[in-house]
């Protein structure tokens, strides 16, 4: 379950990396955390992220609150807004 939670803020994460370049038309991506506080989601995520995908995984507990703030941002940023 860790695992496939951390999986879902790596790829968030990178959603909102990705949108950024694209959106800007960057060829470089800008930090997580410029992009993630931009979009109005906490640092958090960001050093979730960071942990999940470079140290040990984050609790289940944690791990689920994260995924939620971030079906939260999807509901808000693209479902609500068409």
């Amino acid at each position: 379950v860790e695992a496939m939670l951390a999986l879902g803020i790596v790829r968030f994460t990178g959603l909102i990396a990705e949108l950024d370049s694209v959106g800007l038309k960057r060829f470089k991506t800008r930090p997580l955390q410029i992009v993630s506080k931009e979009m109005g989601l906490g640092e958090d995520i960001v050093n979730l992220r960071n942990k999940a995908a470079h140290s040990i995984l984050p609790g289940t507990k944690r791990l689920f609150e994260a995924a939620v703030e971030a079906m939260g941002h999807l509901k808000e940023a693209f479902w609500e807004a068409e």
